[in-house]
């Protein structure tokens, strides 16, 4: 007999014994016995020695899926780590090959300065964005004041396209220029989400890449650039794992919003209060508060309620 049709078999007769259970299921009590073991490492029974209890089939399915959701986490966290160790160190690999380059050279690199380089770089490689093109923005002023004929011609270029993904910062988004550039630009297939803190700015299309000089800044002022299908493969499964993380632009905002965020990324309330720089008292009331909108009564409930209404926002904005 397999461990689901015991399961079903005690669950509708509820033997509180083993040896009940072995009569109820018409086993020896040896394999009883053994197939209790079974079930009760798997969670789906409960009991000591021989007694037997029963925890209802929707405690111990959330159990298990609160279990998988945590490793399938800190794989995500551990992946994005080491991605993110890689493009970290590109910069200076990079400078370093630029001086030692030659004709043979299978890397092509490119080193620009000036507050304009990062797009003066993606026209000189690419030509013009395309359709491919990723970037992360740290510093939105392309988005805010297009009076230069620089931020004109990148604003340009990017409403052309129909499929772009750009990051840029959560904060500058209560800006309502960037909220007008956003919804101009939004229904031609450039698509915007944010996080909290972008780790630097930086850009991906096709086989190009754009990186800062020193990783971290977030004006640009000197790039890297190289062309090479690898670096670039890369850098962009560095972005779709934080665009993985960033919220959709246009989703409503709640108090709640970016503790919920930090927490779906596997900080506890505690870490993600401190990282907010709010107390922890504060940070279990707005918890309390979002379980009270979505009608949620475990904080798991409430990670897959306030997952599906991301979802949902995200889709009404593409839209």
């Amino acid at each position: 007999m397999d461990d689901e049709t015991l399961l079903g078999i005690l669950l509708r007769g509820r033997p509180a014994t083993i040896d009940e259970a072995a009569r109820v299921a018409h086993l020896e009590k040896g394999q009883a016995e053994v197939a209790v073991q079974r079930l009760r490492e798997r969670g789906l029974i409960a009991g000591t020695d021989d007694a037997l209890a029963y925890p209802p089939p929707t405690e111990w399915a959330n159990e298990a899926v609160s279990a998988h959701t945590r490793r399938v986490r800190a794989e995500a966290e551990q992946a994005l780590a080491s991605i993110e160790e890689i493009v970290q160190n590109l910069p200076a690999a990079l400078r370093a090959w630029s001086v030692g380059e030659s004709a043979s050279d299978p890397v092509h690199t490119l080193v620009r300065h000036g507050p304009n380089a990062a797009e003066e770089m993606l026209w000189e490689l690419v030509g013009k964005p395309t359709d491919s093109l990723v970037a992360v923005f740290t510093d939105v002023t392309r988005l805010r004041d297009p009076s230069s004929e620089h931020a004109k011609r990148f604003s340009a270029d990017l409403a052309e396209l129909e499929s772009v993904r750009v990051i840029v910062p959560a904060a500058s988004v209560a800006d309502p220029l960037v909220r007008e550039r956003i919804a101009q630009y939004g229904p031609r297939g450039v698509e915007y989400r944010t996080l909290e803190r972008p780790p630097t700015w930086f850009w991906v299309d096709g086989d190009h890449l754009a990186l800062p000089f020193v990783w971290g800044e977030a004006v640009p002022t000197s790039v890297l650039g190289a062309r090479h299908p690898g670096l670039a493969n890369i850098v962009r499964a560095y972005f779709d794992e934080l665009w993985r993380r960033a919220q959709p632009v246009g989703a409503e905002q709640h108090p709640w919003t970016s503790l919920l965020r930090l927490m779906q990324q596997g900080k506890t309330l505690e870490g993600a209060s401190h990282e907010l720089g709010i107390n922890a008292r504060t940070g279990r009331r707005r918890v309390a508060a979002a379980m009270e909108h979505y009608d949620a009564p475990t904080l798991f409930a409430l990670g897959s309620a306030w997952t599906a209404a991301r979802a949902t926002d995200a889709i009404t904005y593409e839209d």
